[in-house]
């Protein structure tokens, strides 16, 4: 519980470039100074905190005390790795992935959801859109993170477990859609006979997508925004709010 110190040997080509440190190598270290274990605990408290309350939360703790810095450094560096391995990760768990025996039916939901970009320039954008002659209106710094699901039910109704997958803002959602139809056909490739439903919302990008999927498949608005739609439609025959109006939701 402390800082050690380990001599190590360096080795460098008398050409130049960087120094090669062999145990470092077999010891998996990340980054210059991260084991294994330890990138695994500091990737899932950024995950869930800020840097600097990560900073601040292994202070606390005492074990390791990594600077905020450090702390944003890391998932960036093991993301450019992540990417170049994730066809080959993605196709191995597909392999893996064992689809419950008494599921009948795979529902695949795409969607996204607006998150504000520490680099979003906010405060920037509302002014440029004004010198403009345009009106400001929507999440001005915010970026849509994609994220997609496929979940299998039994006969009953009854989901035996979901898939997640996101990523962070991408345009078109483009990684993400690749992915949701790979682990599709994945899954049709073991199980055939699974009858496939696609659920989401109103987005016309999320059905340009889903609709592409093969193989053909039901189609469901999500709850809420057919809700909202309908309720758009009874406040323009009613009028929003009236007596009838709230008979007509209550019916």
């Amino acid at each position: 519980m402390g800082p050690v110190r380990v001599t190590r040997s360096r080795y460098r080509h008398p050409q130049g470039g960087h120094a090669v440190c062999p145990l470092e190598l077999r010891a998996g270290i990340l980054e210059g100074s991260w084991t294994p274990l330890a990138a695994k605990q500091a990737t899932w408290v950024v995950a869930h905190l800020t840097p600097k309350e990560g900073e601040d939360l292994f202070n606390l703790l005492g074990n390791m005390t990594p600077s905020k810095s450090t702390l944003d450094r890391l998932p960036k560096a093991l993301h450019i790795q992540g990417e170049t391995q994730r066809p080959r990760f993605e196709a191995t768990w597909r392999h893996q992935e064992a689809i419950p025996p008494e599921a009948v039916t795979m529902a695949v939901s795409l969607d996204g959801v607006m998150a504000p970009m520490q680099d979003g320039q906010r405060h920037a954008k509302r002014p440029q859109a004004r010198a403009q002659g345009q009106a400001p209106s929507g999440p001005a710094g915010y970026q849509e993170v994609g994220w997609a699901t496929v979940s299998y039910y039994d006969r009953s109704g009854a989901r035996l477990g979901p898939r997640r997958m996101a990523r962070m803002p991408e345009t078109q959602k483009a990684t993400l859609k690749r992915q949701l139809t790979a682990a599709v056909m994945g899954a049709l490739s073991q199980r055939p006979d699974l009858r496939v439903v696609k659920v989401a919302d109103g987005a016309p990008d999320n059905w340009s997508s889903l609709g592409e999927t093969r193989p053909l498949g039901g189609e469901v608005l999500d709850v809420y925004h057919a809700t909202e739609q309908l309720g758009a439609a009874r406040g323009a025959a009613y009028g929003e709010g009236t007596p009838p109006d709230q008979a007509r939701v209550e019916t």
